[in-house]
């Protein structure tokens, strides 16, 4: 379908995953519910809609942007094959820029394993079918948080020029994490550059409270310190340029916690404070009580 511009919008507070069309945009719904700030995310703006399986797909520009949920009969490990082996089908060659993952009570052990683990074993299996051993390079940034139930879902980026990848110099690559975080690693860099005709994206992947490969911080405020500290690390990293716009996502476990969490983000970044979406969500780690992410631009649109 054409005709206007079409986009792909991430909308928290649902109370159960599941993708509508409506009019020009394509709504990705996510049970998490949603504390302060806007009510939705545009997550890209295309030229075109269609719908490939169960995948609802907006294109333009050189870029493929697409959400899909998986069937809630599906365990974690089982969902996450089915989402990536359909998504690496429907990008072809294309490289990714970021993936955001949104895993049903992601602490929980479902089936005697913890469900993030699980769905980091489906996710590597996914990556090592399509891309074999070479898959590392082909890592994008990426995020997995915590819904209130139901299906799990993921949206996506990819683009036609190979973009870049980051790692920040004082955490261990997710790859590279010892056994103790399950026997098959998390798939995902700290964070992608994307550069196209029009201008630059960054993605910053879920930041956290990790050095090295360990959980730091006893309470939030201790947590938000090495979590801005990671942040300013991986800006440096990715080469980002004074002046650049940037929306945030701030994930709080506990709510007892927003108020603090809220004014520490305002503090270390009180330009960005009023667009910021808060959201109560659980982490991808228990002993992780927040975690941030972002997209800067150059674009102006």
């Amino acid at each position: 379908m054409t005709g206007g511009s079409k986009e792909l919008i991430f909308a928290p507070g649902s109370e159960t995953a599941a993708i509508e069309e409506d009019g020009n945009a394509t709504v990705l719904h996510i049970p998490m519910p949603l504390i302060l700030g806007p009510a939705r995310e545009r997550i890209f703006r295309g030229e075109s809609v269609r719908k490939v399986g169960d995948f609802h797909l907006v294109d333009g520009g050189g870029f493929l942007a697409g959400a899909c949920v998986a069937p809630a009969t599906l365990g974690p490990r089982e969902a996450a094959a089915y989402l990536y082996d359909a998504l690496f089908a429907i990008i072809g060659g294309r490289p990714l820029c970021r993936i955001w993952n949104y895993v049903p009570r992601i602490n929980d052990c479902d089936s005697g394993e913890e469900n993030y683990r699980e769905f980091n074993a489906g996710r590597l299996d996914a990556f090592l079918r399509h891309y074999g051993e070479e898959f590392r390079p082909r890592l994008p940034a990426a995020s997995a948080l915590g819904t209130k139930g139901g299906a799990m879902a993921i949206a996506f980026l990819a683009g036609t020029d190979v973009p870049e990848h980051f790692e920040n110099p004082e955490q261990v690559p997710a790859c590279d994490y010892p056994r103790d975080y399950g026997l098959q690693p998390p798939a995902f860099s700290r964070g992608t550059r994307v550069t196209s005709p029009v201008g630059t994206r960054w993605f910053l992947a879920g930041t956290a409270s990790i050095k090295g490969h360990l959980s730091l911080g006893e309470n939030c405020a201790e947590q938000m310190a090495t979590t801005l500290d990671n942040i300013a690390i991986m800006e440096r990293a990715m080469a980002l340029p004074a002046g650049v716009e940037s929306r945030w996502k701030v994930f709080v476990r506990n709510l007892a916690d927003f108020e603090q969490c809220r004014r520490l983000f305002a503090e270390a970044r009180p330009a960005s404070i009023q667009d910021t979406m808060f959201l109560h969500a659980d982490i991808c780690r228990s002993s992780l009580l927040l975690e941030v992410e972002a997209v800067y631009s150059s674009i102006r649109a």
